[in-house]
């Protein structure tokens, strides 16, 4: 690890890197991915001069992104999407500042002899609230011409425009070297090559470097499956032991989440965006004219219920395997496998882990709820992914009504 900051973005968590460049450069993690790829998108530019390549990169002259105008767009939507999430962190920042302070901004106000409501707004609004809307507005305007949101996306009710943005910028710009060296039962089968038996623990510009250009792929085919888009968006699962139900063994699957101390594998504002903002959208979708709710909803609420009967079910006389917050915590007290106590009160839930301050409550309606998000967060994005594929020619038409619904 240096000491210097990196060369091109000024972040302190840098390394040096010197093999097959023309100087030792310093760049972060993210420049330095960002670099391999105009290295590779930009292969002629590089070999006519690697030392103007390098100075090119880091002045901002010569891009890390390839030139194709969709890509772009989307790179575009998702640099908004990331610099509204920004700002209204900053804007909150405000508002609680502005609640820690209000005798400040009363004795202000009475100095200057204005409304209160006048000084506040100019204090703690003007400077943020255009800025967050006019990327909004810009955000719409640049998926109109997205096909994925002209034809399906802009149709499903209940996901607003910041959130459909997030879901096309985060997805349309995505980049991941494939691996065509497995097969399946049609053939060629690719996998991603940094996660397969192949390329596991390779460095990803020693990786770009070898690489053929069928290999570099970008936006949904960046995603070889349906569970890798869910993957980048942090919904993956992991085994979580055997249990009996019905007198057959099954296997228990918990959430892939890092564990204390493990470092995060996923973005927590993509993860956010597609659970508690895009999935949640459905719990605030007000009834149709006619009583009924709308498709979306409908799975989301069927989802909870089917849950609750199927767990007081299998469950009903031994607790889950595991305890996945004790998993998460690296419990010492029970290694995992929970400390469970029977619920009295059916409403309450089903079993209850006792080695946490407040319990961690399994079946109850704050547990069902998250899984009935993270469920219903997982099918928009198996639909998505099927639906994007079908738009560039690469799939059939998905059949699960909840996308041919929606799809113009």
């Amino acid at each position: 690890m240096a000491d210097k900051k990196c060369e091109k973005c000024g972040n302190a968590r840098t390394n040096t890197y010197k093999e097959s460049l023309p100087r030792i450069v310093a760049l972060c993690d993210t420049c330095w991915r960002n670099f391999s790829w105009a290295r590779t998108d930009r292969s002629s530019l590089w070999e006519q001069d690697n030392s103007g390549f390098v100075t090119g990169f880091i002045a901002g002259h010569i891009p890390a992104y390839p030139d194709n105008a969709v890509y772009q767009r989307a790179l575009g939507i998702r640099a908004l999407f990331r610099l509204r999430a920004i700002r209204v962190r900053q804007r909150t920042s405000m508002e609680r500042s502005f609640v820690a302070r209000d005798g400040d901004i009363h004795l202000a106000s009475d100095l200057l002899n204005e409304p209160y409501e006048k000084v506040k707004k100019l204090v703690l609004v003007a400077d943020i609230s255009p800025g967050i809307s006019a990327m909004e507005a810009r955000m719409e305007k640049i998926l109109e011409e997205m096909p994925i949101y002209r034809r399906y996306l802009k149709y499903i009710v209940g996901p607003g425009v910041v959130s459909l943005a997030g879901l096309v910028g985060e997805t349309e710009s995505a980049r991941n070297i494939l691996c065509w060296r497995h097969s399946g039962k049609m053939g060629p089968k690719s996998k991603l090559f940094l996660h397969c038996e192949h390329g596991k623990g390779e460095d990803l510009a020693d990786a770009l470097r070898v690489s053929r250009p069928n290999e570099r792929v970008y936006g949904i085919r960046a995603f070889p499956s349906s569970s890798n888009l869910c993957g980048f968006f942090g919904l993956g699962f992991r085994e979580g032991g055997m249990f009996t139900s019905d007198g057959q063994k099954k296997m228990w699957y918990i959430s892939d989440r890092p564990s204390a101390g493990e470092q995060l594998r996923t973005s927590l504002l993509r993860k956010t965006l597609i659970v508690q903002y895009l999935a949640g959208s459905f719990e605030k979708v007000p009834k149709t004219k006619r009583g009924e709710d709308t498709p979306w909803v409908q799975h989301y609420t069927d989802e909870k219920d089917l849950k609750a009967a199927q767990w007081r079910k299998e469950f009903r006389y031994t607790p889950p395997p595991v305890c996945s917050a004790c998993i998460a915590s690296k419990c010492k007290h029970c290694e995992g496998s929970g400390k469970w106590e029977k619920v009295r009160e059916q409403e309450q839930g089903i079993w209850v882990c006792r080695c946490h301050q407040s319990g961690y409550w399994f079946g109850s309606p704050a547990h069902l709820r998250a899984h009935a998000l993270r469920e219903t967060a997982s099918l928009f994005l198996k639909l998505y992914w099927h639906v994007a594929r079908h738009l560039e020619g690469l799939d059939e038409t998905p059949r699960h009504p909840l996308a041919t619904l929606h799809l113009h």
